[in-house]
């Protein structure tokens, strides 16, 4: 596609003192929120193809998850044992929330704006911004390690390790079986699961909910699952595998990009972002964020795809030391 061809790169934001863990623009694509190592959550306010800093939020800890509510009115931070709720417009603390063990934790889609759901061990609990707990949905024999919705909050995407047998046993020769797993929420139950391989990071859903994107560590390459229904029920079926041109290892996890989530895109070890085409698996484009490979020449820690604004592609990805660096190019006319 020549549009990601002309994908330029703008001035970096050097801001950060340490490794930025994560990334994620708000829905409507004007703000950027940055998660760090330096303890601090940024939000910068994007103009075109100019970032200023709008808001920044001392942590006393590493921050390893920021997640926008789904009309931008809230940000969620998490550490380790913390995740806190915030204000975006003003950076005003709304909600303390210690946790012993949060895995994850994710928005609600559209109408539950308030209400998201954190992973701990073999739950699924919902949450609201007062604290309040709405709902636990229990996984028994299984660690779960990411969860997402479907975009009429009607059903959970996980990913999980299946820890036991029926009976309650623990193979002590074979490794632990991963899942994806299909789970109807109105009746608490799951309607399909899958095995999967490698070791599972991450889950996401498209924003059409006919897809789930699976992140894995080191160099299985993700891999985009079907979710259709039969009846009323849900199957997940594999799509294909997001291939690179050659092995690579691949850091963090892969995500959706493009207005309609019509591309994947994910960072590999040696500095660069491969850009695949959802329906098809085709690697389209490839961008070399940096120079040098693994210790020597740094790497990539966090991505995010700017899919709030229909007429721009933008793609955010963070270095190793601090920088975040956003290229951009102007989107091609959307299909009538």
């Amino acid at each position: 596609m020549p549009a990601l061809r002309n994908l330029t790169p703008i001035e970096p934001l050097t801001d950060h003192i340490a490794l930025v863990t994560c990334l994620e623009y708000s829905p409507h694509g004007n703000y950027l929120a940055s998660g760090s190592w330096d303890g601090h959550a940024i939000i910068w306010k994007v103009e075109g193809a100019t970032y200023s800093k709008h808001t920044d939020i001392p942590h006393k800890a590493i921050i390893g998850k920021v997640a926008w509510s789904p009309d931008g009115s809230y940000l969620i931070t998490k550490t380790k044992k913390v995740i806190k709720v915030w204000r975006a417009k003003d950076g005003t603390l709304v909600k303390d929330l210690p946790m012993k063990e949060a895995r994850a934790v994710t928005w609600l889609p559209h109408p539950f704006t308030e209400n998201f759901a954190i992973v701990e061990r073999d739950q699924v609990r919902v949450m609201n911004i007062k604290g309040l707990e709405e709902s636990t949905h229990t996984f028994e024999r299984m660690a779960i390690h990411d969860v997402a919705f479907t975009p009429d909050a009607e059903r959970m995407i996980l990913v999980a390790t299946l820890e036991l047998s029926p009976t309650g046993l623990k193979s002590s020769k074979s490794r632990a079986e991963k899942l994806i797993i299909a789970y109807n929420i109105e009746h608490r139950r799951i309607e399909d699961q899958m095995p999967i391989l490698g070791n599972v990071r991450e889950v996401a859903v498209s924003r059409d909910g006919k897809h789930a994107l699976v992140s894995y560590e080191t160099t299985t390459p993700p891999e985009v699952w079907q979710i259709r229904l039969e009846g009323s029920t849900a199957k997940l079926e594999l799509h294909h595998a997001c291939v690179p041109a050659s092995q690579v290892r691949f850091e963090g996890p892969s995500y959706f990009g493009g207005t309609r989530d019509q591309f994947v895109f994910s960072a590999s070890r040696n500095g660069e972002i491969h850009i695949w085409d959802r329906e098809s698996g085709l690697l389209l484009h490839t961008i070399q964020a940096m120079q040098g490979t693994g210790e020597e020449g740094g790497y990539l820690s966090a991505m995010a795809w700017n899919r709030g604004n229909p007429d721009v592609f933008m793609v955010a990805a963070a270095l190793h030391d601090g920088d975040i660096r956003v290229w951009t190019a102007p989107a091609p006319p959307a299909r009538a």
